[in-house]
C-alpha cells in the first residue's frame, strides 16, 4: 500500500492520537530536515489556526502532508515509526497497522538524502527559519483519551535554537493529585459529540494545573468542591505535558474518582481570577483567561459588526476598543453581550480570553460577565483608539420588503432549539444542555433581511438581532419579539426609517424618521415649477 493511501485509510485514527499533543507533533515535524516536511511559513500558518478546538491544527497538518505527495507521506510515516520522542509521546501509534514495506520507506529516504547531498538541496530553509521557536498554548483535545498511569506520559521536549531538549520526567505511577478546585466551566460538546468541561486544580500554595474532565456526570461534584473550597484527592487521572509551560495538565475520565482530603495549604484563586490591567494583558499569550479587567469603552467598531457561523450556529459579533490607565485593546463581543455596553461607559469584564490572529485582541466567552463600574481615569492619549475605523453608510426611506425569523435559544448554553412550539407546550428540554425549562425562559432571537426604498435607489440589508432589539427596547416594543408577523407589519406600515449600515450591508442602527425630517424631505423631493 502507498504511504499516502495508508495515511488516508487511517486518517481519523491518526488524528485522534496526535490530538493528545498537537503542538508537539507540529514542532517535531517542523524540526525534521533534509529535506524539510513543512516550511517556516507553513509552520506559522498551522500554529496560528483559529479553531473551536485543537483538532483543527492536527487535521490541517495531516492534510498538508498528504497534499505534498507520496515522498513527503513516506518521510512522515518514517518519523512516526522511528522517532523515539514521538513514540514516547504517542504510544498508541504502535496500534496502527500501516501495511507499508519498511524497505520501501528506507529506499525512498535514502534516495531523497542522496539527491539532496549530491545537488541543490530542495526545500532548504532560509536564514530566518532558524529563529528560536516558542510553543503557543493550543488547549487540550477532547479526542478518545484513555486515562492510564503516569508511565505512559513520556518525555517532553522544548525547542531552543533549533535543537530539541528534554524536559524532566515526572515519577512513574503518580496518577493522583490533591488540592482545591477552581474555575469550573459549563459542560461543552466537541465537534465529535464528546461532552466535557474544564477546571483549574490548585496542588500547592502557588501551583496550578489546567484540568479537562471527560465525564459530564462529574460536573456537579467538581462545582460543589469549587463553591465550598473543599480540598479533594483525584485518583486514576492522567498527567499530560502542558504545551505552555514546564508542568502538566490533568485529564480526568469516567474511571477517575474524587474524595475529600486534607492538604497543607489554603485555597487561593488562580492568577486569572484576580484584577489585571491592560498592560499586563498585552504581555499574555493567546488563549489565556483573564479573571477581571476594568476598562472604559472608548469606541464601538460598527464596521466590525458581522454574522458568522460558529459551532453550527449563527452568531453575531461586534468589536469595541477598551482602555484603562495603562493601555488599550480590542474586545470582541458576542450575541446578547453587544447591547450590554455603551460608549464612554466603564465596566468590569470577567472571564474574557486572549486571542491572536493578525493582531492581539480579547474575546468574551460564555462565562463572561459585564458589570458597570464607577468612572475610570483615562489619560488623554489613551482616550481615542489607535486605528481608523471603517466609514459607515446612512440612508432613509420606507421598508418595502421584510423577512424576519425567530430563533429560540437556551440562555444557559446558547443552543438554538429546533423542536419547540410555545403555543402547544409549557416546558421544553434543551437540545444542548438537556436541562428541562419553561418555554418562556428561552430567549427570542429575531433577525432577517429588509429592502428599503431610498432617494438613490433600493438597498438590501441584513438585520442582526442586536440593533433590532435596541430599536424595540427604545420604543417599548419588546413584546413584538414574540410575534414576527406583527413585527414585520410594524416595519411595513411605518412611513420611513433612518438606518446606518456598514460595508457588508449589515444594519447597525435603525430608528423611525421624525415627522419634521419627513416633512423636510417631502419638500426637498417635490418637483419645482
Amino acid at each position: 500500500m502507498a504511504a499516502k493511501d495508508a495515511i488516508r485509510r487511517h486518517k481519523t485514527e491518526l488524528q485522534d492520537i496526535l490530538c493528545l499533543d498537537p503542538q508537539r507533533i507540529l514542532d517535531r515535524v517542523f524540526q525534521t530536515s533534509d529535506p524539510v516536511l513543512i516550511t517556516q511559513r507553513e509552520y506559522r500558518e498551522l500554529k496560528d489556526i483559529n479553531k473551536d478546538d485543537v483538532e483543527g491544527h492536527v487535521i490541517s497538518l495531516v492534510d498538508k502532508i498528504m497534499d505534498k505527495g507520496e515522498d513527503t507521506c513516506k518521510r512522515f510515516l518514517d518519523l512516526l515509526q522511528t522517532d523515539e520522542d514521538i513514540k514516547d509521546t504517542f504510544p498508541d501509534l504502535e496500534k496502527i497497522q500501516w501495511n507499508i514495506d519498511p524497505t520501501l520507506l528506507k529506499r525512498t529516504l535514502d534516495d531523497t538524502k542522496q539527491t539532496n547531498h549530491g545537488g541543490p538541496v530542495q526545500g532548504k530553509r532560509h536564514k530566518d527559519d532558524q529563529d528560536e521557536l516558542t510553543s503557543t498554548p493550543t488547549g487540550l483535545s477532547v479526542k478518545n483519551i484513555n486515562i492510564v498511569n503516569n508511565n505512559n506520559i513520556g518525555q517532553n521536549n522544548t525547542v531552543a535554537h533549533g535543537r530539541l531538549q528534554k524536559k524532566p520526567r515526572y515519577a512513574d505511577g503518580d496518577d493522583t493529585v490533591a488540592g482545591f478546585v477552581h474555575r469550573v466551566t459549563d459542560i461543552q460538546t466537541s465537534k465529535k459529540s464528546c461532552r466535557y468541561f474544564n477546571a483549574v486544580i490548585q496542588t500547592g500554595q502557588e501551583e496550578f494545573h489546567r484540568a479537562v474532565i471527560f465525564s459530564a456526570a462529574k460536573h456537579r461534584s467538581f462545582s460543589q468542591a469549587a463553591n465550598n473550597s473543599t480540598p479533594v484527592k483525584l485518583s486514576r487521572i492522567k498527567k499530560s505535558w502542558s504545551t505552555s509551560d514546564d508542568t502538566f495538565d490533568i485529564l480526568v475520565s469516567d474511571i477517575s474518582f474524587m474524595a475529600e482530603t486534607t492538604v497543607p495549604f489554603i485555597p487561593k484563586p488562580p492568577t486569572a481570577s484576580v484584577n489585571m490591567d491592560i498592560a499586563q494583558v498585552l504581555k499574555m499569550g493567546p488563549k489565556e483567561m483573564i479573571g477581571k479587567l476594568q476598562a472604559r469603552v472608548i469606541c464601538i467598531k460598527d464596521g466590525s459588526h458581522d454574522m458568522i457561523k460558529s459551532g453550527g450556529e449563527d452568531q453575531e459579533i461586534k468589536e469595541c476598543w477598551i482602555s484603562d490607565a495603562t493601555g488599550q485593546v480590542v474586545l470582541r463581543l458576542w450575541n446578547s453581550q453587544i447591547n450590554r455596553i455603551a460608549i464612554n461607559s466603564c465596566y468590569e469584564f470577567s472571564n474574557v480570553s486572549t486571542r491572536r490572529q493578525t493582531e492581539f485582541y480579547l474575546t468574551c466567552t460564555k462565562q463572561t460577565s459585564i458589570t458597570p463600574v464607577a468612572d475610570l481615569e483615562i489619560p488623554h492619549h489613551l482616550s481615542m483608539p489607535n486605528s481608523v475605523e471603517e466609514p459607515l453608510n446612512a440612508t432613509s426611506g420606507p421598508i418595502r420588503f421584510v423577512r424576519l425569523t425567530n430563533k429560540r435559544c437556551c440562555e444557559k448554553c446558547d443552543k438554538s432549539q429546533k423542536d419547540i412550539d410555545p403555543q402547544s407546550v409549557v416546558v421544553h428540554r434543551c437540545e444542548g444542555c438537556e436541562l428541562n425549562q419553561r418555554v418562556d425562559s428561552y430567549a427570542s432571537i429575531v433577525s432577517g433581511t429588509v429592502m428599503m426604498t431610498t432617494s438613490t435607489g433600493e438597498v438590501d440589508l441584513t438585520v442582526p438581532p442586536s440593533p433590532l432589539t435596541a430599536y424595540l427596547t427604545s420604543g417599548d416594543l419588546l413584546h413584538l419579539l414574540k410575534d414576527t408577523d406583527e413585527l414585520e407589519k410594524h416595519f411595513l406600515v411605518s412611513p420611513s426609517f433612518d438606518v446606518v449600515y456598514n460595508a457588508s450591508n449589515l444594519l447597525t442602527k435603525i430608528q423611525k424618521t421624525s415627522a419634521v425630517a419627513e416633512n423636510l424631505r417631502a419638500l426637498t423631493d417635490e418637483p419645482h415649477s
